[in-house]
């Protein structure tokens, strides 16, 4: 059954690879931490929550393999398995994304981009522990990966996995750079341990590193910026266009410098002496560009951090002066609204005070105006009652002389008479004079 699986797996990823060796990785990362600045494992400390430097090494070198466990869904994951490895033209040019990074299923899935995606990861103020964590298992992982030249193969052979058969170890050719080659030189140093002590195979791989890698590459892993993502991936194509040209196709694939490695063929003396001390060299390079890569994705991360928080109490500050503001002007609509009521109210009484004195002043007017009103009904009654009255008095007193009339006296008529006479007199002597 597990026959079967491995066939059907086989034609699911035709272009799946195997890792670097686990004992490659793990000195890798005994060789990067020990190149570490102090800054640097302080805060892989804190990130990985171990206890000291001693906690932190071994935390590094067990996750070193995790990206090639089931933990990490390898390889059932269709994407991830692609993240391992990049391709080269079969001259080992200059590296072209279109052809070389990924597959019709997944353009644009390699070393590089994998790589370049955890990079952003582990600077980025915004991720939480646990997507930096993941990161780092990732990055110290690939990393290794780019260094091992036939992770940087050709794409007809699948970085070497179908040229099989190779002896003397009678493996595929991936394999061999894989684990053969780096045990081959690992046993004719004649250490045993790989990373436990001082005599361990990454011990002496560390010291003789002596200053060595003060390369073009390395200046620029120094300088590389992580928040531009085209910087680090000018940075990483660089590495990988080093191992293929220098080491994928004059070494890994050469045979005797006319032909290329095909299956069955037997390896010589030269090739494997060759080729082992070249696993070294890129173990100890890869060790020595971990170490100052992760120096400066850490010194990055705390800018960027310090930048975030700068920011963040900005932003809160920002909004708490917001809300004051708020607060403000929310109370002064208050104080507002409660002038607006008292003038309010003050106008009400104003307005209650000038409609009683309007009306004070009407009923005085309708009073005045009763009282001459009623003046005049009175004057008129007694101007009526005085011309009924003088009208009486004319009709009694008419009456009266006609009742008397007849009766006047002799005497009377006399007088009369006389009063006429001397009234004649009068105007004849008046006029007589005039």
């Amino acid at each position: 059954m597990r026959r079967y699986r491995a066939i059907i797996l086989l034609y699911i990823c035709p272009i799946l690879v195997e890792s670097w060796s686990g004992d490659a990785h793990r000195v890798i990362l005994d060789i990067a931490i020990s190149n570490m600045e102090y800054e640097t494992k302080n805060h892989l400390i804190g990130l990985t929550q171990t206890d000291d430097y001693a906690h932190l090494r071994q935390w590094l070198i067990d996750e070193s393999t995790w990206a090639d466990t089931e933990d990490a869904n390898y390889p059932a994951s269709g994407e991830n398995p692609k993240y391992h490895f990049v391709h080269t033209s079969t001259s080992c040019g200059p590296y072209n994304p279109v052809n070389d990074c990924g597959d019709v299923d997944d353009p644009g899935v390699c070393l590089v981009t994998g790589i370049t995606k955890h990079i952003r990861t582990m600077v980025s103020a915004r991720s939480s522990p646990i997507q930096r964590v993941t990161a780092l298992k990732y990055l110290i992982h690939f990393l290794a990966d780019l260094h091992q030249p036939l992770h940087v193969g050709f794409r007809s052979d699948r970085g070497g996995n179908e040229i099989k058969g190779v002896l003397p170890y009678n493996e595929d050719l991936h394999n061999i750079w894989d684990n053969a080659l780096v045990h081959e030189h690992k046993r004719t140093t004649g250490r045993v341990p790989f990373v436990k002590g001082k005599k361990s195979y990454s011990a002496l791989l560390g010291r003789l590193i002596h200053g060595q890698f003060k390369t073009a590459t390395e200046q620029s892993i120094k300088k590389v910026n992580p928040n531009n993502g085209m910087d680090v991936e000018a940075l990483i194509i660089s590495m990988l266009e080093e191992t293929s040209s220098q080491l994928t196709c004059p070494l890994s694939y050469s045979l005797d410098g006319v032909s290329n490695v095909a299956s069955g063929n037997t390896l010589g003396k030269g090739y494997i002496a060759q080729g082992s001390r070249a696993v070294a060299n890129q173990i100890k390079r890869a060790g020595v560009r971990l170490a100052k890569l992760m120096n400066a994705l850490v010194a990055q991360y705390e800018d960027n951090m310090a930048e975030f928080l700068r920011a963040t109490a900005e932003q809160e500050a920002m909004k708490q002066a917001e809300e004051e503001m708020k607060r403000i002007l929310d109370a002064e609509k208050v104080v507002e609204r409660a002038a607006q009521r008292k003038e309010k109210k003050e106008m009400k009484k104003v307005e209650k005070e000038a409609r009683r004195i309007a009306e004070a002043e009407a009923a005085r007017q309708r009073r005045e105006r009763d009282a001459i009103k009623l003046a005049n009904e009175i004057r008129e009654r007694q101007e009526k009652k005085a011309a009924a009255d003088a009208v009486a008095a004319a009709a009694r007193a008419a009456t009266i002389k006609n009742k008397a009339t007849p009766v006047l006296s002799k005497k009377q008529a006399r007088a009369e008479k006389k009063k006429a006479l001397k009234v004649s007199s009068d105007d004849n002597l008046h006029r007589a004079l005039y």
